[in-house]
């Protein structure tokens, strides 16, 4: 067998040298690349593609490659070699590095540490050290030494943090190393058959399992993984073993990929004791020797978490503190019920009476005789009832028709219930004591007159309104009059909105009851929602996943496809969404409301959230202190209280209100410090706020404008003088009164240098200097245009570009790109389609320092060179600490390798008239450039060697004739026309003059 194996071997060896590289990644999966796309099975790894040009050894960069099985899994190497993949992906023993120099390490690792171990089992003295064999003397544990001396250090594995399928462990050294997990990698192999011959459950429908004791977990053995953003992934059925598993205090139950029960540390309970210290703070205590109870009702007494006395470890009369029974208000999910933890908090367990009973479910039946079913056989003794069979699984509680079940002592028969409620037979044919509807049904009738006694009345004919912003009318439930039922302007009575201070539960909205009452009801929107979540994303381009997907239009926002089973508001990692359009940027909500999508990217304005909590406030604000105000003025008696507005009336000063009563607050103000440019005001409800100063902004600005053109160059004016250089810009002297923005001619400014040239505004902003010269972004209304003028760019023109890369068919055309499709090639849209429009850049004179380039919709704009711009600022370090030349005296370089050229820097430019300017000495970058064929060097303005084109010498400034002479035509000048030297009928170096006297 061994023989067979090492022909295959050899064979395969053979294969892949006589196919080459070119069969290494043939027909495998590809990985890796700009994307950094990874192998989709765990026991893969990704290798270069040894068939391309792309070698991440030689400095390739986002090079493709494939999936091969990693070898190294399964093969051994010998002592002091490591495993590791040749570029065949072919796994190979090489010499471990680590191995070589760790052998010289070991004589130093335990020198100068405490001894453990040996004879004695001698342990070390500090908890977070750990016993490592000593490496430097002759005892080895792993080689059957017995008793071998060791030396403590510290535990590195206490902080260290490794990846998943890896754990830590110390090396012979004492240092931390991630090793790869065994039991994940058997796991691995166990993964192929968790799934074998169990149901089904999960996927695109979401099938859940047929039997409340299995729980639905993701199949392990396929590439669809919802932990790393798989949707829709099929699971199957398995026993939830957490249901019989016990773990110990501070851990909690979960099941791992393979469905087996682990005992993991609960996060919630660690930060619990944190937050144990001020559970009791400022609370009433109860419980202890005493057992004091609460006051309130709607409390209930906790045990202090943070003393030592604690009643489920056998504490006796523990003191405790009074906290609201969240429970009260708090909803569970079928299977579970509500109680609260060591915190006070109110939190859904699963109902253990529940579970206790999926198990007992199976032995209701057992041995009984049959009933119900088909032909509705009845039980024969009448002290029995006929219960469904809850081991099966037809339940006609939901929609099971002729379920089979079976007859169980009727317990009822002798069971007492207290009044108010009723006994009914549970599931498991057990007596229970439920609340009676018919007698709760009575008391709200009894409950319906007393609604409206001692309240003020609203609505009628009138629409009287309720006075305080806190109450809401309702109708008043013990006349009549039912607007539900057709009757008009009922009088009705103002009750306090409960739905204010009431959560309701995803899926649910809080509405009152025809008592006042809060409730929360089923939100009808989000059932329709459900219905309507399946289109949502239907045709729309993905966002969102794995890859963080943008949009590409700035006007679409990506939401998550409501479709499929990842809910980023419920843990969900990863999840793909799509790009609709964001309707928030065309609606408009009222006073107190905010535009946001909802699951279906439609706007939806919803309450202020701040606002509405300021609502609530603002009914405390002046109770209990004394009145200020009103017709008479009435003063606060006390001079560090101010008078404010009672924000909880109907009487606003904001909005007309005249002579409104107010309260004595004391004056936050005295006591708040504002920084630089604030000042300090009271809200609404009487707190201190620091809000930016108009008046002191006012004064800075004041002062600045003053100072803006001391010192500077004086510009524009009835001459029109330009600035002198070409960095600075011409803005209007604000310290003047010659505006011309209201119509003031020749007004004269100040040369300032153009803080836009170095300021980069984000996109759909525009850089422009304000009044004082300063640089500011403001919204480009050319960008918010074109978005509607993109849709008509293209429209019947001719396509070009895309996949084929089509010309246009004029060479007075240019192809640009279609803006109004989604394909962008500045955000990484290939073979984008285009059209072909005129290039009005042949047409466009740009002034200096800018040059002309088409925008997005084919226009032409004179764009700064940016060339020329980063030139105007290199060119103030050009002649920086170099000998000055030329001049006046006609000053020569020193060095027969410098060149002379002019100082960039200055206002004197000979190309311009400038005479006798002043330049520097700068090496002859020429002498040491080579040009290709048809190309000379020339020195730049920053004394930088360049390549030009070679063009003939042409006749760019003919000589002029004396006077009374002029010139007369010869022939075979040379011309410049349009940047080229043509031949045409003038001699350039020859001019004839003669006497204009006949």
């Amino acid at each position: 067998m061994m023989h067979i194996a090492i022909v295959a071997l050899v064979a395969s060896t053979l294969t892949q040298v006589k196919d080459g590289p070119s069969a290494v990644c043939e027909d495998k999966a590809s990985c890796g690349g700009f994307l950094g796309t990874p192998c989709k099975s765990r026991s893969d790894v990704c290798i270069d593609d040894p068939s391309d040009d792309c070698n991440p050894l030689k400095g390739g960069a986002d090079c493709m490659g494939c999936c091969v099985f990693d070898q190294c899994m399964v093969t051994k190497c010998s002592a002091g070699f490591t495993c590791q993949l040749n570029t065949l992906g072919q796994a190979e023993c090489v010499k471990d590095e680590k191995e070589a120099s760790a052998d010289v390490a070991a004589v130093d690792v335990c020198e100068d540490k405490a001894s453990c171990g040996g004879f004695l089992g001698t342990p070390c003295k500090s908890r977070s050290d750990v016993c490592i064999d000593d490496p430097s003397d002759d005892c080895n544990p792993l080689k059957g030494g017995a008793d071998c001396m060791g030396c403590c250090v510290f535990n590195q594995c206490l902080a260290a943090k490794c990846s998943a399928g890896f754990t830590c462990q110390l090396n012979t050294l004492g240092q931390a190393e991630c090793v790869k997990d065994e039991k994940e990698a058997s796991a691995d192999v166990a993964a192929v058959d968790v799934c074998e011959d169990k149901a089904s459950c999960g996927g695109f429908l979401g099938t859940p399992c047929k039997s409340r004791s299995d729980v639905c977990i993701d199949d392990p053995s396929d590439d669809c993984n919802p932990l790393k953003g798989g949707a829709d992934c099929m699971g199957c059925c398995v026993f939830d073993q957490c249901m019989v598993t016990k773990c110990s205090a501070g851990f909690t139950c979960q099941l791992n990929t393979l469905g087996q029960a682990e005992c993991v540390k609960d996060e919630k309970e660690s930060s619990a004791d944190v937050a144990a210290v001020d559970v009791c703070e400022d609370k009433a205590s109860c419980g202890g020797f005493l057992g004091t109870p609460c006051k309130s009702r709607s409390d209930v007494c906790i045990d202090d978490p943070s003393d030592d006395c604690n009643p489920l470890k056998g504490g006796a009369d523990c003191m405790g503190c009074c906290v609201f029974d969240q429970c009260m208000v708090t909803k569970c999910s079928a299977g579970f019920t509500c109680q609260l933890n060591t915190l006070g908090q109110a939190e859904c367990v699963k109902d253990e009476k529940e579970s206790s009973a999926d198990v007992a479910a199976v032995d209701v039946c057992e041995d009984k005789a049959s009933c119900g079913g088909f032909l509705g056989t009845p039980c024969k003794s009448r002290s029995d009832v006929c219960i469904d069979d809850p081991s099966d699984d037809c339940n006609p509680l939901e929609g099971g028709a002729d379920c089979m079940g079976c007859c169980v002592f009727n317990q009822c028969l002798a069971a007492k219930c207290s009044a108010g409620f009723t006994c009914q037979l549970n599931t498991l044919g057990q007596a229970e004591c439920v609340k009676d509807e018919r007698e709760e049904k009575q008391a709200s009738a009894l409950a319906v007159v007393d609604v409206c006694e001692d309240k003020a009345s609203c609505g009628g004919f009138l629409g009287t309104p309720c006075k305080s912003r806190s109450d809401v009318c309702i109708d008043d439930p013990s006349d009549d009059c039912n607007p539900l039922k057709g009757g008009a302007d009922c009088m009705g009575c103002c009750v306090f909105d409960q739905c204010m201070v009431t959560k309701c539960s995803a899926g649910f909205t809080c509405q009152l009851n025809t008592l006042g009452q809060a409730e929360c009801v089923k939100d009808e929107k989000e059932a329709s929602a459900d219905v309507a979540a399946v289109d949502v994303c239907e045709d729309k381009a993905s966002c969102g996943g794995f890859l963080g997907t943008p949009c590409k239009s700035r006007s679409d926002v990506c939401i998550d496809d409501p479709s499929d089973d990842c809910n980023p508001l419920k843990g969900g990692a990863d999840c793909m969404g799509c790009c609709v359009f964001d309707q928030c940027m065309v609606t408009k909500c009222s006073a107190g409301f905010t535009c946001q999508l909802n699951t279906l990217g439609q706007a939806e304005c919803v309450k202020d959230e701040k606002e509405s909590s300021a609502d609530v406030a603002a009914v405390d604000v002046c109770e209990d202190k004394a009145s200020c105000g009103g017709f008479l003025g009435t003063p606060c008696k006390s001079r560090s209280d101010v008078c404010i507005d009672d924000p909880s009336d109907d009487c606003n000063p904001l909005e007309g209100g005249a002579d409104c009563m107010g309260c004595c607050v004391f004056n936050q103000c005295l006591a708040a410090k504002c920084s630089a440019g604030f000042k300090c005001q009271l809200n609404t409800l009487g707190q201190a706020e620091c809000v930016k100063d108009e008046r002191e902004e006012k004064q800075a600005s004041a002062l600045a404008v003053v100072d803006v053109c001391e010192d500077k160059a004086s510009c524009g004016g009835f001459l029109g003088t330009p600035c002198k250089s070409r960095s600075d810009v011409c803005i209007d002297d604000p310290s003047d009164d010659c505006n011309p923005l209201k119509g003031g001619a020749d007004c004269m400014g100040c040369c300032v240098f153009d803080q836009c040239m170095v300021t980069k505004c984000s996109a759909g902003f525009t850089c422009q200097l304000n009044t004082l010269g300063q640089a500011e972004c403001v919204k480009d209304e050319k960008e918010s245009s074109a978005d509607v003028a993109a849709v008509d760019v293209c429209k019947d023109k001719a396509s070009c570009g895309g996949f084929l890369g089509t010309p246009c068919k004029s060479r007075s055309d240019v192809c640009i790109d279609d803006p109004s499709d989604d394909c962008n090639p500045l955000k990484g849209g290939a073979d984008c389609m285009g059209c072909c429009v005129f290039d009005q850049c042949m047409v466009t004179k740009c002034s200096a320092g800018f040059t002309c380039q088409l925008n997005t919709l084919g226009q032409a704009e004179c764009v700064k060179d940016e060339k020329e711009a980063s030139a105007d600022v290199e060119a103030l370090e050009v002649c920086k600490g170099k000998a000055s030349c030329g001049g006046i005296l006609g000053e020569f370089c020193e060095s027969k390798s410098d060149v002379c050229i002019d100082n960039p820097s200055d206002d004197c430019n000979p190309l311009k008239g400038g005479a006798d300017c002043m330049g520097c000495c700068v090496f002859n970058q020429c002498m040491v450039t080579k040009c290709s064929a048809g190309f000379k060097c020339v020195l730049s303005t920053m004394g930088q060697a360049e390549c030009v084109k070679d063009r003939p010498e042409c006749c760019l400034a003919v000589p002029s004739c004396p006077r009374g002479f002029s010139q007369t035509k010869a022939c075979n000048e040379k011309e410049l026309i349009a940047g080229d030297c043509v031949e045409v009928s003038l001699c350039c170096s020859t001019i004839l003059c003669r006497s204009n006297v006949q």
